[in-house]
């Protein structure tokens, strides 16, 4: 049986600012452990082979990868949500139509790669190491260190959280947690399944402006990213959507404008208002799901020959 990763971040980093201002650090763990343990259930039962969930507390990587630093080196910091070395905002970017990669780009909200590079040369120099958070396939680190290279920067060593890779090229990569290739399905973090999660969700481009998109049916094809049965996917957003539900009205966020987390132009794309709460995104999105399955079992019916 496979292995399916999750890398847990602190709950506060990327929910504080949504959670009600009378909430504790305790209470905000408390929910986002609630919402883990539903997409843990969902994953479980929809995922494309039979898989067995580990879960990484953030905290306990983090601690070996500052123990990894050389003092005499800098590094360039990859994951967004680690405190350590210096900031590169990067990220991969796809087409919101066709969920095709268009390639490594700034992160939505940043200055442009390339400025962000030249930027970093001139108060920093060439020579970095680089601190990052999951390696899957290293596809993504191999396309972002072609364009370090490309303006004469040196790598050397990088630093993950969680990898199933040992050596990019010539570069080692050092990990707290290591996985065969063979025996990992996938590798993701929750906070990609949360709505206006800080940080979280994939990265796309629609009509010139980036922003992100939350792990669900519609926005994300999850089959493809998230290693989900094609024939599950509804029944896997549906656990999406109801475990956000019940998180943002734990958190006090379900009435917050969707417009906040998500560009017009993407609401619009799927014929989501600019005015609707968090609420009516994620009960309009679970309704969507119920009428197309409805429709599917009345197309079956229609087939059956009595």
């Amino acid at each position: 049986m496979k292995v399916y990763a999750l890398r847990l971040e602190s709950a506060d980093k990327i929910l504080g600012h949504l959670a009600a201002t009378h909430l504790s650090a305790e209470a905000i763990n408390d929910i986002y452990a609630t919402f883990v343990r539903s997409l843990t259930e969902g994953i479980v039962s929809c995922a494309a082979e039979p898989v067995t969930i580990e879960t990484h507390s953030s905290l306990e990587l983090d601690d070996f990868r500052v123990s990894k630093l050389e003092a005499s080196k800098k590094y360039l910091r990859l994951d967004s949500q680690a405190t350590i070395g210096i900031p590169l905002r990067v990220s991969r970017c796809f087409d919101l139509d066709t969920g095709d990669q268009k390639g490594i780009t700034s992160q939505p909200g940043s200055e442009e790669l390339d400025d962000q590079i030249e930027d970093i040369i001139t108060r920093e120099g060439k020579s970095f190491g680089i601190i990052e958070d999951d390696i899957y396939t290293g596809d993504t680190m191999r396309q972002t260190i072609a364009i370090l290279r490309s303006h004469d920067i040196t790598i050397e060593p990088i630093i993950s959280a969680i990898s199933s890779v040992r050596m990019l090229g010539s570069i080692p990569v050092l990990s707290a947690v290591y996985y065969d290739p063979e025996d990992l399905l996938d590798l993701a973090d929750p906070r990609d399944f949360i709505f206006g999660a800080k940080y979280g969700g994939l990265v796309v481009s629609h009509k010139g402006i980036k922003a992100r998109v939350p792990y669900c049916t519609p926005f994300v094809d999850i089959a493809r990213r998230s290693s989900i049965n094609p024939e599950l996917v509804d029944r896997f957003s549906k656990v999406v959507i109801s475990a956000n539900i019940v998180l943002h009205q734990s958190l006090g966020s379900i009435e917050y404008p969707a417009r906040l987390f998500y560009p017009s132009t993407v609401l619009c794309h799927y014929g989501l208002s600019k005015s609707d709460t968090l609420r009516d995104v994620l009960e309009e999105l679970s309704r969507r799901i119920d009428c197309s399955n409805a429709l599917a079992l009345g197309v079956q019916l229609s087939q059956v020959k009595l």
